[in-house]
């Protein structure tokens, strides 16, 4: 494995995990509202 290759998985596990955890917090602020959470 080369090392273009392992940067460039590095770097699209590191956007998708981003993506992934904006996703999250926007579903739990969509429900923060009825439950409470106000410091997401």
């Amino acid at each position: 494995m080369n090392i273009l290759t392992s940067i460039t998985l590095i770097m699209t596990s590191f956007i998708i995990g981003r993506i992934y955890e904006y996703r999250l917090n926007l579903k739990e602020c969509e429900n923060c509202n009825s439950k409470g959470y106000e410091n997401i």
